[in-house]
Formats: structure tokens, sequence, C-alpha cells
């Protein structure tokens, strides 16, 4: 929770697809430039990547944007255990007792309630951007499985590097990004993917 209270004071003062793409730049520097690329193929780093980076914390930060509070926004996302065991079992064949049925059951019961919740914490679009963020987890997860990764840190600093929200790709370049001036544009030279000292990833 203490994390979303920090975005939360994050979004008084920078966009909320700009701060995203702050927080996974920070993740890859200077890590890029030290680390291997891993031995997986492309579409796992550049797929983790949007999901983790843009599906998760870009759409967080517009949900908490949206009116949803910081309390509400972290247990909104366990929504996404739930959906990871449905994943799993559909893409790798797992098979669930019922008992664990049982469970996700009660659970998604209780997680539900959140919906009526009516002292201004929560907004029918925020709810609506959060359990997108907990799909979009659930489906890193599943990525993250697929990929099997042995270097972890390595492809968790290039799916950051592959992080790319609408926001960040601005003419005013990495540096300067940290400003809700900052506007959407094409690619630029000195653009956050542009830079050739990213091609190690």
């Amino acid at each position: 929770m203490q994390d979303f209270s920090v975005v939360k004071i994050g979004l008084e003062s920078v966009d909320p697809l700009i701060l995203a793409g702050i927080r996974f730049t920070l993740c890859a520097l200077p890590a890029v430039f030290l680390l291997k690329r891993p031995q997986v193929p492309w579409r796992y780093t550049i797929g983790y990547g949007l999901m983790f980076g843009l599906g998760l914390w870009g759409v967080v930060n517009l949900g908490v944007k949206a009116g949803v509070s910081p309390g509400i926004a972290s247990l909104e996302l366990q929504f996404s255990a739930f959906l990871t065991i449905l994943l799993g079992a559909a893409v790798f064949r797992e098979s669930l007792s019922r008992f664990q049925y049982l469970g996700i059951a009660v659970a998604l019961a209780g997680l539900f309630s959140i919906m009526f919740v009516t002292d201004g914490t929560v907004t029918l679009v925020g709810v609506a951007l959060l359990l997108f963020v907990a799909v979009s987890w659930s489906v890193a997860d599943v990525i993250l499985k697929q990929a099997a990764p042995k270097e972890m840190l390595a492809f968790l600093v290039c799916s950051s590097r592959r992080t790319r929200t609408p926001s960040w790709d601005t003419p005013c370049g990495t540096a300067c990004c940290a400003s809700t001036r900052c506007r959407p544009s094409r690619r630029s030279p000195c653009s956050f993917r542009s830079s050739a000292s990213w091609a190690r990833c």
C-alpha cells in the first residue's frame, strides 16, 4: 500500500504514463549498459515489458488518477492472483482442485464487494482500469513462466527498457519528461527508444 501512496503523491505533479516511464527507466539504468541480453526470444522481453510496465504500472497510475484510493487499488490488484491460476490452468494445462475453485469463489466475492463502496474512495472508471491491470499482471506472470529466463536480472532490465508509454515518447527526451508540459509526439532523435545506447537489449 505504501507504494500506491507514493504513486498518488507523484501524480499530483507528473502525468500518469510519464511517471510509469520514469519508473522503468530507473529500473533499467545503469544496469542496461552492464548486463548482456538474456537468452530468451525477443517476444518475451517485449511482451513482459508491455504487460508489466504499461499494462500494469501505467494503467495503475491512470486508475489512481481516476479517483481510486491507494488502499483500494492495492486490494483490487489481488484479482491477479486468481486470474493467474485460471490462466495457468488454461495455458499450461494445470489442474485445479474443487477446493481451489471454492477458495477462488469466496475471495472473488469479497473483492467484488469493493464495487459497492460509496465513501468516495472508489470510482467506476478507476475500478475498470484496475481490473485491466489485474489481467495485465496475470498475463505478465504467464509470459515470465513461458520465458523461464536463466538471467532473471538481465531479463527484468531488458523488459524495463522495452516499457514504452505513449506520453514518454516526446522530443523532450528522458531528461525533462518528468513534466506535465511534455506531450506525445512522433519518434525524435532524442526520444527514449532512439538512443543507440540501448541497443544491447
